[in-house]
């Protein structure tokens, strides 16, 4: 991470998660979510996508469901307190 931009956006959703902004080594900007919950865990919310991912790979073993590009999308969660996280 060569910076954070200056400027962060709260989103209009029940969370209020912002959306930072930061500029890779690589010249690329990321966009993540920084998002609290107060009932759920971030680390449940990781481990699922880790799960999507299994099942994404047992959809490419099927040629059926490789025929239809059936996939379920998946994202990074990082979390950083059982409450706090981000999200790539």
């Amino acid at each position: 991470i060569l910076e954070f931009e200056d400027e962060i956006e709260v989103m209009p959703s029940k969370e209020r998660p912002m959306k930072i902004k930061m500029m890779g080594s690589d010249g690329q900007r990321y966009l993540f979510l920084c998002k609290r919950e107060e009932r759920g865990d971030m680390r449940k919310n990781s481990r699922l996508m880790e799960f999507n991912t299994v099942v994404n790979r047992l959809l490419l073993n099927t040629p059926e469901s490789r025929k239809r590009n059936l996939k379920l999308r998946t994202f990074a969660v990082l979390p950083l307190t059982e409450e706090c996280g981000l999200i790539e």
